[in-house]
């Protein structure tokens, strides 16, 4: 269909994403080049499959618009991106070239991804085969070149709760990848904990937002009475907010933890670039972490001081970041 045509019909982009044990999904209908509402819905998923209320829940979106559109992420560990867009390139990685989904970038460089992975996505998701399909490394060049590639040699990490992605690039040049799962036990669900037999009845009140709740309010107006109604805290409460707002012991623990995984996985990086003849390497000179994990921004410091290396860190929306592509890639 003339992409001018589908533009005045109704269309519902729903992207969705694996992570921390759920099913998160994120939705984006769009009519006459206007956003009309997002939606989002969180499902339980096991590592067979994701719960069967998910698949109830994109019928009945769909039900109620002219076209719908799923994309998802892949988290899965066999996954690469490599510096070569040839058969010979890739015997040097020793990478069966015809058993292999390659997209080729710009810059003579591709992402792969072994052709058995998308089964089993569709099994995963009940069946349902998802219009498009990206790599934690799509979504990371998307980041650098919408921010404007560095010149130099420069180490770009996108890290999510489950995984981290890191490319090398010089200027425009992809060099070198690796990927890191952060979280084996999310990443893999081993608990493989039992769903709940499918309930169809109360698909209203599974854990999801429609849509924002800024778009239940007819006006300014009404934004104003309901900020106006709440009860005026006491000092008690303050003090209560307040330590809630504090971070626990167990919180800090926990960030400390995954910074120090993150650091061991950037220095386990760069050794495997310098010391690998695979790599034509030279000396990193910047790393950019673009962040959906809320890094404390201290960790700035800490690859400064261990790895003697600036760094900067710059927060992302992975499920949001990968809407807006979908919405861009399938308009045109």
């Amino acid at each position: 269909m003339a992409s001018w045509i589908r533009k005045f019909l109704s269309s519902l982009y729903i992207s969705v994403v694996i992570e921390d044990k759920e099913c998160q999904v994120y939705g984006v209908l769009v009519k006459n080049g206007k956003i009309l509402k997002t939606m989002e819905a969180v499902f339980d998923c096991n590592s067979l499959r994701v719960d069967p209320k998910f698949n109830e829940y994109i019928k009945r979106q769909e039900a109620n618009v002219h076209s719908l559109y799923v994309s998802a992420l892949l988290y899965n560990p066999k996954q690469w991106a490599v510096p070569t867009i040839t058969k010979d390139g890739y015997e040097k990685f020793n990478i069966d070239f015809n058993n292999a989904n390659i997209v080729f970038m710009p810059g003579d460089w591709s992402i792969f991804i072994p052709k058995a992975e998308f089964s089993n996505l569709t099994t995963f998701l009940n069946g349902l085969e998802p219009n498009l399909v990206y790599s934690p490394f799509a979504l990371l060049y998307d980041k650098i070149i919408k921010n404007g590639a560095k010149s130099g040699e420069i180490l770009y990490i996108y890290n999510q709760k489950d995984c981290v992605s890191m490319m090398v690039f010089r200027d425009n040049q992809m060099k070198f990848s690796a990927f890191f799962v952060t979280a084996k036990a999310r990443d893999s669900f081993r608990d493989d904990r039992d769903l709940k037999p499918e309930d169809t009845t109360d698909l209203d009140n599974i854990i999801l937002t429609e849509e924002d709740k800024f778009n239940e309010l007819g006006s300014l107006d009404d934004l104003g009475n309901v900020v106006g109604s709440g009860k005026k805290d006491t000092f008690e409460d303050i003090q209560n907010i307040e330590s809630d707002i504090g971070k626990t012991l167990e919180d800090s623990v926990r960030d400390i933890g995954k910074e120090t995984v993150l650091l061991n996985d950037i220095r386990s990086a760069i050794l495997e670039y310098y010391k690998n003849n695979l790599y034509d390497s030279d000396f990193i000179e910047e790393i950019v972490i673009f962040d959906s994990d809320k890094l404390n921004k201290s960790f700035i410091d800490t690859l400064n001081s261990e790895l003697m290396i600036k760094a900067q860190i710059e927060p992302i929306n992975t499920i949001k970041d990968m809407s807006e592509i979908m919405i861009r890639e399938l308009k045109q």
